[in-house]
This record gives C-alpha cells, structure tokens and sequence, in this order.
C-alpha cells in the first residue's frame, strides 16, 4: 500500500505518515458546507461569523418591495432595504458598514464620505485605524474613487470582489432594485482593512473548495495510508489517515501506477492511493442548500423579556435554529458561550414556525437595548443567519399621547432653542413656553416620538449618530430611529435612550447653565442622565374655598408651571352639572372671587388647566376635585356697649346685604342667650336695651339675616360683648 510499512505482494516501501486527520476535522468534513467560527477571539473581542467553504456566489438582481427587506447576510449582519429615500441612519450604505463592524468587531466607525479620505474607527480600550490596502480580503471596507458609497467585502476571486452594501438601488418602471452579490474590479475602488492594536482584523480564514459531488472511501490497512501534496509519490506527505477513517473523494487521477483521490485535509487539498481504500458508496450529491429564514417578527415585548418567531424551510430537514442574544450595554458578557449547539437558545420547532423567547432574568436582568442573532442548520450542516433588528426592553409606557416638559437634574428645562435643544430656565411667557413643551406619541414598538410643541420639529439625535457627545437638535419629522425614544425608570426618575444609539440623553456637563446642551454619552448612570417628565398641565389642586360676603365666594388654588390659564366651574347646589363661570390667565394671581353668589345656596367648585398648544388647539388638563360650601352672611362686631343705669346702648358695623339684625342677650358669658331684639331694616347699626337691674352684668350677640325668597339666611353670632349697669 501507499503507506507507511511494505505492500503486501510486493516490495515498494513509502515513508512514514506525520498525523492522523483530527476527529474535529473529519467532523468538519462530514458537515461539508460550512465551518461555524463561532469563537475566534479578536483584541478581547468575540467576533460571530459563518466562512463558506465553498465557492463564491452568484450576482444577482433583486426587487425591493417592502421596507427592512433583507437582500444578504455576511457573518450574521443582514443588509436591509427601503423603499423611500435613506436617510444617514441604519440603512443607508454607511448605516450597513457601521453596524457590521460594531457587531463583528466592536468597531465604531464613522466619519464615512464625509471628506477625501478613509473613515474613521474607535474601539474602547485598544488602537484601532483603518489601513488602505491594494489587495482586499473578506471583511476590508470598499470606498467607490468618488468616496459617496461604501460596502464591506464579501468575497474576492483573482481581481474581483465581491460585495455586500446597502442602499445600491435603482427605480425602473415604478418598482425598486438592487443588485446583490455585485463584483468590482479591485483597482476601480478604495479598500481599507482594520488594525486592532497593531495586528489586522479578519473575518475569514482559509477557504476550501467542494464540488457537487463526491465518493465516501474508508482506509483499509492497519498502517493508513499517507496523504500527499500531489497526486504521484513524488510529491511530500502532508499527514496520515488512520486504518478505518473514513474520507470523501472529490476526484480521482492516475499516475505511476495509483489511482488517486482527491481529498480535503486540513483545510488542504491532498491525494491518497485508493488502492488502500475500499469503496463505501456511490456518487452522492451533496446537499449544499442551506435552510430559508423568513416572516421573522418580534412580539409580547414585556418587562420579562420579548418572543421572536420566524419561518425557516429547508429542502431536506431543519436539525435546529438558535437565537444568540446579548446585551448591548456591556457588550457579550451575558451571551451563551455555546450558543450555535446549546439548548438555552434553541427555537421550539411546530412545522416551519419556530419560537424563541428572549428572558430578561437570563440577561443579568439588564433593560434597555437586545441583540438577537438567528442562525438555522439543516441536518447536512448548512446554516443561514440573519440579524434582527435591536429589541429595547423593560421601558416604560406612560400612555399613548400626552404633552410633558422635561426637567433637568438642575430642574432646569430641556428647551427647543432651534438650532440645538438646551437647558433653560423656566420660560413663562406664553409663546416661548412652547419652546419647553414636548408632545409625546407612543409607537407600536414602545418607543415614543417626542415633538416640540413650539414647532413641531421632533427631537432627534442629530445625524441618527451612535457616538458619545452627539448633540441632541430639533429637526423635521421623520422616519428615523434618531427620533424613536425608549423611556426607562431609573433612580426614581427617567432615562431617554435613542433606537440609534447605546447612548443616552445627558445634560452636558450637569451645569445649571442657561443654554447648556443636551446630548447623547455613554450611559454611566449619573444623575445629569436622568430626567423628570412634567405632565402638561398638570392636574389643578383648589386650596380653599371662602364665603368672603352674603354673594361672593373666593376660590384659591395651587399655580402650575406650563400653563396658560384656568378655568373655573361652578355647580348649584345638587344640580350635578358643572358650569364653566371665569377664566384666570396664569399671569394673574391664583385665586378667583364668584361674586353672583345667593346667600345661603351651597355650591361645588372645580377647575382645569389648560395650555395653548396652537392658534386652532388648547389643551386640558383633568378636572380637579370639587370643594363644596354654603354662602353665608358676613358676621356682624359691636364696636360699642354704653351702660347706664337701667339701659345699655349697642352699636355694631353694618353688613352690606343685610335684611336686620337680631340681638341676643345673657347675664352669663359662657351661658344662655335670649334674642332680645329684631333690628330692621339693615341699614341701622344701633339699639338701646331698656329696663335693666342696676349694677348687673350683661353679655350681647349679634347676628345678621337676609330674606331669600322668603326665607331667612343668617351669618354666624358675633364674640360676645360686655357691660355693666351702674
């Protein structure tokens, strides 16, 4: 045989083998299509990435009929589309480079097509640059000579590359296409490959070519058989394949007397004597189809978690589809070490639906923004992956549609100054009060779309930047996730995180500074990232309400920030309806006077706030709660007790309103009153009470009444007044 002792019958001697193939390589072969480098370890970093072994694809054109249409993946990053124009953010053709190097190297990059030169990249921690090379590989940056549109390298055959990129599209007869897998030549563009800390990045080791077909072989002899560079003894053995080892034959040729086959070994093409082999099976064609991943959706997203669900097909058999997930906060630290075989992040299978839920318990109970990866095998070992787009969990619903200002840990306001949004000072003046009232509208993922009541523009992060410092500004309404807002409870107050960023909103420098900027950094949990978010208006609060005469009742209430006014309801009596009577501007003092009241007639107050929002829209408050009391007579006072010696002369204040007066008389301070005498008509504020005992004391109370339809209405009694007859 062709290996390492004599054959037998005859007398050629071949030299010793080096190894045996690997039980991990012939796994590796068995599975055939892909080789998961699902651990490659990069500067600290766990870069997840799918190397084909196989050939490279075929260029194609495709129709782009919904937004978020995914067209392609590479290492797990989807490109995506949309059928309206992009913006800067996620899927425009930088959007696609910076998330792929943040997912697959934790790489910012930005800068990109902003002048004549490469992008720019940082990475927490370690030296990172972008080096430009002649040569691409898999993974570098493309730049087009006109530096307007980038892509990352897919593939490279010769002098071509191949590319994966986003917003590459046309219209043509009112549909939208791109083409997907397309080749440049490599001298017709810019390409730049990362450096982390001196060493080069890479995404892609060394790939191995498998044909459609091949034959399954066993080696036959207790010594193996060697492996050889080249089909002929001649040429060097590149290792041993041990008695029993079964091995796949891609080709075969004859010479000096061998028929060779063709093999993968180590990732390397070598020849074996099959003269040493037996046969196991006929011509097999390969299964080199991977599965199909489609109608990925993203629901039940709740303070535990959220659930993924997505169709996955495959022509011969789905064997598993696993949901790698991750926070972003703090990176992988919660990611399954084994996530392409473990069963934690396995899918439950029904028919083609897969389901998967996504527990905020396993996840170091951390909120905010999730990374799910789906990566589905077939029983052959092909895999397909997609990434979904970032889930933000554990925020808050405050309510569909409200209006708020936004106080600073300075209780200054966040304010919309034009040109950037700042912090200001309470603004009091009705119309540059808009400036610090926001319009908060809840979407169907949870975020909230939040807009200047001044001038509608919505808040934004500027650019749909990710990076730490990026002014926050107000600008056009628009589809963007620099304007989806994900709100979260945090120290008792609240945390503004952007569905573009792992930032959050931040007031600069946590000055109390008229004008201070607002702007997106690195959550660290201090007290200038969290904010208080003032209902608009609030809900009123009535102090007190007073009879202050026999017709008027003084209503006070507590002053709000933000409002342009209140109004007064009034109820009589029982009647159960409320209606509005007055109006108080918040420039006036926070108290009104009913001044068509009927003395004795009970009455129920409320008020609401309101701010105007435009010329055409007032917005109300919620009504506050009523406060009912029974108008009454101002009370009368004595204001002299003249005694003689049979008599005491009395005189009081008149009260406007009064009917007459009625005059109480006792002998004892703390004891029984008699009424003594009726005073008519109101406008007296005098009597003499005759036929008294000499050298007695007397004690006098007054009260006042008013006839309402027949019906007396009386004040409360006066302090008592004192005299003695002489």
């Amino acid at each position: 045989m062709e290996g390492t002792g004599k054959r037998k019958g005859g007398s050629k001697v071949f030299p010793e083998g080096e190894r045996k193939v690997s039980e991990k390589i012939q796994r590796k072969l068995r599975q055939r299509i892909f080789i998961p480098a699902a651990a490659v370890v990069m500067a600290g970093i766990i870069i997840f990435c799918y190397m084909p072994i196989y050939g490279a694809d075929t260029e194609s054109v495709v129709t782009i009929i919904k937004d978020g249409q995914v067209t392609d993946s590479f290492c797990g990053v989807a490109a995506e589309y949309i059928t309206t124009q992009s913006d800067t953010g996620i899927y425009s053709c930088a959007g696609y480079v910076k998330k792929f190097y943040a997912t697959v190297f934790g790489v910012n990059v930005y800068q990109i097509n902003s002048y004549d030169g490469p992008p720019l990249v940082s990475m927490s921690g370690h030296s990172v640059s972008l080096k430009q090379v002649t040569t691409p590989k898999p993974g570098d940056i493309m730049q087009n000579k006109e530096r307007t549109h980038v892509a990352v390298v897919k593939q490279v055959s010769g002098t071509r590359a191949t590319l994966i990129e986003q917003n590459y599209k046309w219209t043509s007869g009112g549909k939208i296409y791109t083409r997907v897998n397309r080749a440049i030549d490599c001298q017709s563009a810019y390409f730049y490959r990362l450096v982390i800390d001196g060493r080069e990045a890479s995404v892609n080791g060394k790939e191995d070519y498998v044909p459609e077909t091949y034959e399954i072989w066993r080696v036959k002899d207790a010594s193996g058989i060697n492996v050889r560079s080249g089909a002929g003894t001649s040429y060097g053995t590149l290792g041993t394949l041990g008695n029993g080892t079964i091995f796949y034959v891609y080709g075969k040729t004859i010479a000096g007397g061998f028929t060779w086959g063709r093999i993968n070994y180590n990732n390397t093409t070598g020849y074996v004597a099959l003269e040493y082999a037996e046969y196991m099976s006929g011509v097999i064609t390969k299964d080199s189809t991977p599965p199909v991943i489609s109608d990925i959706a993203v629901t039940e997203i709740n303070s535990t978690g959220y659930t993924v669900t997505c169709k996955v097909t495959d022509d011969v058999k789905v064997d598993r589809v696993q949901f790698p997930t991750w926070t972003i906060l703090n990176g992988q630290d919660d990611l399954c070490g084994d996530w392409d075989k473990n069963e934690k992040v396995s899918g439950t299978m029904s028919g083609d639906r897969v389901t998967f839920r996504v527990k905020i318990s396993q996840h170091n109970g951390e909120t905010g923004r999730y990374a799910t990866h789906i990566y589905a095998y077939d029983s052959s070992g092909n895999m397909s992956g997609c990434m979904i787009e970032p889930v933000y969990t554990g925020f808050e619903n405050l309510g569909d549609k409200f209006y708020a200002a936004i106080s600073s840990c300075q209780r200054t306001y966040v304010t919309n100054a034009t040109q950037n949004v700042t912090a200001a000072t309470l603004k009091t003046a009705e119309a540059e009060s808009l400036r610090q009232i926001w319009k908060f509208t809840r979407q169907k993922d949870g975020s909230y779309k939040i807009n200047s009541a001044f001038d509608k523009n919505a808040l934004y992060v500027k650019g749909a930047s990710g990076t730490n410092g990026t002014n926050i500004i107000p600008y056009a309404d628009k589809p963007s996730k620099g304007q989806n807002w994900y709100i979260y409870k945090y120290n008792g107050r609240y945390r503004f995180g952007a569905a573009c960023s792992d930032c959050c909103m931040t007031l600069n420098g946590g000055s109390s500074a008229d004008g201070t900027n607002i702007k997106m950094t690195t959550v660290n949990g201090a007290s200038s990232q969290t904010f208080d978010i003032e209902m608009i208006p609030q809900k009123p609060v009535i102090t007190a309400v007073e009879p202050t005469d026999y017709n008027k009742m003084t209503i006070r209430f507590s002053p709000l920030n933000h409002v342009h006014g209140y109004k007064i309801y009034r109820q009589n009596g029982s009647d159960g309806t409320y209606r509005w009577i007055a109006t108080v501007k918040s420039t006036e003092a926070s108290v009104y006077t009913d001044t068509h009241c009927t003395p004795g007639q009970e009455y129920s107050y409320i008020i609401r706030a309101y701010t105007n929002i435009s010329s055409s829209y007032q917005h109300n408050s919620a009504y506050s709660d009523s406060v009912g009391v029974v108008t009454q007579l101002k009370a009368a006072g004595f204001t002299s007790a003249a005694a003689a010696s049979d008599h005491v002369s009395l005189k009081w204040t008149s009260v406007p309103g009064a009917t007459g007066y009625e005059i109480y008389r006792g002998t004892d301070k703390n004891g029984k009153y008699y009424k003594v005498k009726t005073v008519t008509p109101g406008t007296r504020h005098s009597y003499t009470d005759s036929g008294l005992k000499k050298g007695k004391n007397y004690y006098y109370k007054i009260r006042v009444y008013r006839k309402v339809n027949g019906i007396n209405v009386y004040s409360d009694y006066s302090a008592p007044i004192h005299a003695k007859t002489r």
